[in-house]
C-alpha cells in the first residue's frame, strides 16, 4: 500500500520523480537545520490544498505527526521521528501533546530532537508520514482510511477489497495536474492470470514473474519493454546465536560456507546479486570490501570439526509457507551433515515464534522504509534485550553502542566508518547471520506507457505518467 499512499499523500519532502534518492521539496518548499543539528525549521507552501478542499497549515503537519504516537492507534510505522522530544512519551500514554513539535506560523513547523540524528530528512520521505487533513480525519473517525484525504497527485474514488483501487487525477495538485485521468489498480492474486492480461494488453504495468523473466527476456516483442533497477532489499538466513551449537561462531560460519547461493540465485531467483552485508548496492555507506563467505563446503566441515560436531547436527527452521528456496538450502545443509527439520506454520504462528526465539532459523528480507543506513542497521542488528522481542537472536553491547552512535552523528564519511566497523563486528566476526541476495524490482510496460520511471524502492509514483494513443 505504499505506493498507493505515495500517490495520494504528499510528505514534507520526497525522493526524487528520476529515481534517485536525494532529499527533494514536497510540501515543504524550504527548510532550515540548527548549527547543532537538534532543530528542523520546515517552511510549507502555501495555497496547498486537500482533495477535499481544505488549505493545508502547519497544524495538519503537527496533527499527523502527533496521532502517529496515539497509543489507542498502536500503528505499526510509529517508530519513525522517535527523536523527535516528546514522541515516545505520547507513545507511551504519559503526555497528550509532543513538545518538539512546535507550529510557529500558519505555513512554518519546527521538529526538535532529543539528539542530532543523521537519517531525520531521508525518514520523512517515508508514505506512512504523509500529511493528513486534520478535519477530515477527525470526521471519520476509524472510518477515515476508506475516505483518505491527501494532497497528492491522486484521490482514491474507489476501493474493492481483493478486487481493485481506483484513483482520479488531482487537477489542483501543487506541482500541476497529471498528465493521467486516472489510475486503476488491479489486484491480481495469480501471477500466471497477471501476465497474461499484460499480454493481452488488459494492464499497462504489471511486475514481472520469475517463472516468465526468461521467456520475456528472450521475446522480441518484450525483452526491450522490461524495466530493472537494483532493490534497496536484502535476503538473509537467520541464526539463533543463542541456540547450541549455532551459538558457536564456527557453527554460523560453516553454515554461511555451505550455502550456494549463487547456484540458487541462478536457478530459482534468476535475478539480483549476491549479499555479502545489511546493505544494498547503491545505499549510502555500502561496503563492498566486507569479507565473504564464499560456498565452501570443504571449509564447512572443517569448521563443524573444529567446533566439536563434525558427527553433524539437527536444527529447526520455521516457515509460513512453503519456499523453494528454503528447501534448497535445506538440501545444501545437508551435504555438510546439517539435518534441518522445517517447521511449516500459519503466518501469524511465525511472526510470533520468530519474535520470542522459538526457531534456530528463518530465511526473511529487510525492505528499505528509506534510503538511509540507519533503516537498515537499527532494525536489523540492533538488540532489544529490553524487551520480548528477540527477532535478531543476537547481543553485542558494542555494536548497539556503535549503531547509537552512528545515528546521533550528521557527518556522512563518520557515519559510513562506524557502520564498516558495525559490519566487521556482524559478519566478519559474528557471522551473525547468512546475507545471501539482493533482488531487482523488474516491471514490464506496455510500449504505449511514457515517463514511467522504476525507483529502487518500488514505491511507484504515477504523477509523471503518460498513455499515448494506441
Amino acid at each position: 500500500m505504499y505506493g498507493v499512499a505515495r500517490n495520494i499523500y504528499s510528505t514534507l519532502v520526497r525522493l526524487g520523480y528520476e529515481g534517485d534518492l536525494d532529499i527533494h521539496p514536497d510540501l515543504a518548499e524550504t527548510w532550515d537545520i540548527s548549527d547543532d543539528g537538534l532543530v528542523y525549521t520546515f517552511h510549507l507552501r502555501e495555497g496547498v490544498k486537500f482533495h477535499t478542499g481544505q488549505e493545508v497549515t502547519a497544524n495538519d503537519v503537527k496533527f499527523t505527526f502527533e496521532r502517529l504516537y496515539e497509543p489507542e492507534l498502536a500503528s505499526p510505522a510509529a517508530f519513525f521521528g522517535t527523536y523527535i522530544i516528546g514522541a515516545t512519551d505520547k507513545l507511551e500514554g504519559n503526555v497528550t501533546e509532543v513538545e518538539g513539535i512546535q507550529v510557529l506560523d500558519d505555513y512554518t513547523v519546527e521538529f526538535t530532537l532529543t539528539e542530532p540524528y543523521g537519517a531525520f530528512l531521508a525518514e520523512l520521505v517515508t508514505p506512512s508520514l504523509g500529511i493528513l487533513c486534520q478535519e477530515e480525519v477527525e470526521k471519520w473517525g476509524m472510518d477515515y482510511g476508506v475516505h483518505p484525504s491527501g494532497t497528492g497527485p491522486f484521490a482514491l474514488t474507489d476501493w474493492v477489497r481483493g478486487e481493485k483501487l481506483v484513483l482520479e487525477a488531482n487537477p489542483d495538485y501543487f506541482e500541476g495536474p497529471p498528465a493521467l485521468d486516472g489510475v486503476e489498480i488491479i489486484i491480481v492474486e495469480d501471477e500466471a492470470t497477471g501476465i497474461l492480461k499484460f499480454e493481452n494488453g488488459e494492464l499497462d504495468l504489471y511486475e514481472v514473474p520469475s517463472a516468465d523473466l526468461e521467456r520475456l527476456s528472450e521475446d522480441p516483442k518484450w525483452k526491450d519493454q522490461i524495466l530493472r533497477v537494483p532493490a534497496l532489499d536484502t535476503y538473509y538466513f537467520q541464526l539463533n546465536n543463542f541456540s547450541p551449537p549455532l551459538d558457536d561462531v564456527r557453527v554460523r560460519k560453516a553454515i554461511a560456507h555451505a550455502i550456494d547461493r549463487e547456484s540458487i540465485l541462478e536457478t530459482i531467483i534468476k535475478t539480483g546479486e549476491l549479499a555479502y552485508t545489511v546493505l544494498p548496492p547503491g545505499m549510502p555507506c555500502y561496503n563492498p570490501d566486507i569479507e565473504h563467505y564464499d560456498y565452501d563446503p570443504d571449509r564447512a566441515r572443517e569448521l563443524l570439526e573444529e567446533a566439536g560436531v563434525e558427527d553433524g547436527f539437527t536444527m529447526s527452521c520455521v516457515q509460513s509457507s512453503q519456499s523453494d528456496i528454503v528447501d534448497a538450502i535445506v538440501a545444501q545443509l545437508a551435504e555438510v551433515g546439517i539435518t534441518v527439520e522445517q517447521d511449516m506454520v500459519e503466518r501469524s504462528a511465525f511472526w510470533d515464534m520468530i519474535y520470542k526465539g522459538q526457531t534456530d532459523s528463518y530465511y526473511l528480507s529487510w525492505w528499505a522504509d528509506f534510503a538511509d543506513p540507519h533503516n537498515f542497521f537499527v532494525y536489523i542488528w540492533r538488540s532489544n534485550p529490553e524487551t520480548e522481542e528477540k527477532q535478531n537472536y543476537y547481543i553485542n553491547p558494542e555494536m548497539d553502542a556503535l549503531i547509537d552512535k552512528a545515528a546521533t552523528t550528521t557527518d556522512q564519511d563518520e557515519r559510513c566508518e562506524l557502520y564498516h566497523q558495525i559490519e566487521k563486528l556482524g559478519i566478519e566476526e559474528d557471522c551473525q547471520r547468512v546475507w545471501l541476495w539482493h533482488l531487482e524490482t523488474l516491471r514490464i510496460v506496455q510500449p504505449w506507457v511514457e515517463g514511467f520511471v522504476l525507483p529502487p524502492n518500488d514505491v511507484v509514483f504515477y504523477y509523471p505518467i503518460d498513455i499515448q494513443p494506441q
